[in-house]
């Protein structure tokens, strides 16, 4: 801003001093104003900047509560949606937890209770053993008093040839473990005698008989030889076959007396009941009996089980058949306190066992032979 300096007055004249007061005037005001003005107009555009810049911080404030406000909405939005989500699971996940907890605890309470009826199985399979041991002994003492009176077989031996067709599908499992402890040797096939053995373990003495024969014959023609012998038909006398049984192609049930006169005249008796099943499988067939022996008049009371098994197999070692045999004799002497009498029994007992050996041996042979001069005619 210019800023002009007035003529001292004294230096002019009067009236030129007025005039020129007044112009001097005059021009210091215009020049005041313009400077005035000009200051006016860079305030102006100061005051034009700053409400620009409030302007621009305003809008921009604007934006950022509109984005904030936008952004607060979306958050209660979401915090919203997941109370409500929460509130509509919150039953369904109880619901589960506690169908899960009722089926944990379910299980649990079923394995406890199967736990508790195994040992309660366990418990009464040894007495319903125990149990069936003393019936069947009873009716085994019950059929031999009605055979002696009647001379046939009765409904008490029906029952017991239903129990012991029973055993022998046991007995029939026990295959293996039989002839693997039996004293035999499984891969040979040479030709042994009858072995015995008295044997003793938990459940009292037994006598065990092994035997194994080499036949030069071909499989299929011994399996059905030896099946066939069997059938015990030499022995004739008084004997009952029961017919009331399932799979008779392969199924033996009979009853029969042996007697045998001592060289001092007297006479022995025993009254047997049998029962046997032939197990075809692929590479042997297997003969399981089962066979109860009562001693009659002076063997009275002398009581014999007899269990057996029969391997027929084609020999690994060449031709032919091998037969091997496990029987197993157990006795069962009720009130005998004279020991001639059970040793007598036993002595028959042998005698009985080596004639139906050497009864089904001789048989076997004379059928094969007939059958291989059969084919050989033909």
């Amino acid at each position: 801003m210019t800023f002009v300096t007035p003529p001292s007055p004294s230096s002019l004249h009067d009236a030129d001093a007025l005039v020129f007061t007044r112009t001097a005037g005059a021009q210091w005001f215009n020049t005041v104003k313009q400077g005035n003005q000009l200051g006016d107009s860079q305030i102006t555009k100061r005051k034009v900047r700053h409400c620009d810049r409030q302007k621009h911080q305003k809008d921009e404030l604007t934006q950022q509560i509109a984005s904030l406000s936008a952004l607060l909405q979306q958050k209660q939005a979401r915090k919203q949606t997941g109370e409500e989500l929460q509130t509509t699971c919150l039953p369904t996940n109880l619901v589960w937890e506690t169908w899960a907890r009722r089926q944990i605890e379910g299980r649990l309470a079923s394995e406890a209770q199967q736990s508790r009826l195994r040992t309660a199985i366990m418990g009464n399979a040894v007495l319903i053993d125990d149990l069936q041991r003393v019936v069947r002994q009873h009716l085994q003492m019950s059929a031999l008093n009605t055979a002696q009176s009647l001379g046939r077989y009765s409904s008490t031996d029906a029952l017991l040839y239903v129990m012991d067709l029973r055993d022998i599908i046991a007995l029939y499992h026990q295959t293996d473990s039989v002839f693997r402890t039996c004293g035999l040797e499984l891969t040979s096939a040479k030709t042994t005698s009858f072995q015995r053995a008295v044997m003793r373990d938990d459940d009292g003495l037994s006598i065990q008989y092994v035997r194994r024969q080499h036949m030069l014959f071909n499989y299929e023609q011994t399996c059905q030889s030896m099946w066939m012998l069997s059938h015990l038909v030499h022995r004739q006398k008084d004997r009952e076959d029961y017919h009331d049984i399932q799979d008779p192609a392969n199924t033996i049930a009979t009853e029969f007396r042996i007697t045998k006169r001592l060289p001092e005249g007297a006479q022995l008796s025993l009254k047997e009941r049998f029962v046997s099943r032939r197990f075809d499988e692929d590479t042997r067939t297997v003969l399981v009996w089962k066979a109860f022996l009562a001693g009659e008049g002076s063997c009275m009371g002398m009581q014999t089980e007899e269990t057996g098994w029969s391997v027929i197999r084609p020999s690994k070692t060449g031709t032919g058949t091998v037969v091997e045999v496990c029987m197993r004799q157990v006795p069962l002497h009720v009130n005998s306190t004279n020991t001639g009498p059970a040793n007598l029994f036993d002595n028959f007992l042998q005698t009985v066992i080596r004639e139906n050996s050497q009864e089904i041996t001789n048989g076997a042979k004379a059928l094969l032979l007939e059958n291989m001069l059969s084919g050989i005619s033909a």
